[in-house]
């Protein structure tokens, strides 16, 4: 099932630009280890809860999200073999 919109934490939109001990620059995390070093994090999601917002994606979410310097960026994937990337 082709996954058609994306929802992010309240957590990661917390982060202050240019924080670097809040940022999450790449998969898994700073250092890949997939650990955060915030404090007060939340520890479950849903539909409505602990979500800011969600964002229609052009076809099927291929990657974990990127924040840095106050932005978040996410990738999708559309075509019949999955192969044009947004």
């Amino acid at each position: 099932m082709m996954m058609k919109s994306v929802s992010v934490a309240v957590s990661l939109l917390i982060a202050s630009p240019g924080d670097p001990d809040l940022e999450w620059p790449q998969w898994r995390g700073p250092g890949g280890s997939g650990v955060s070093e915030a404090a007060g994090l939340p520890e479950r999601w849903s539909a409505s809860e602990n979500i800011l917002w969600k964002v229609d994606l052009p076809g099927r979410g291929v990657s974990g999200p990127v924040v840095a310097n106050g932005r978040i960026y996410i990738t999708a994937s559309s075509g019949s073999k999955g192969d044009r990337l947004h």
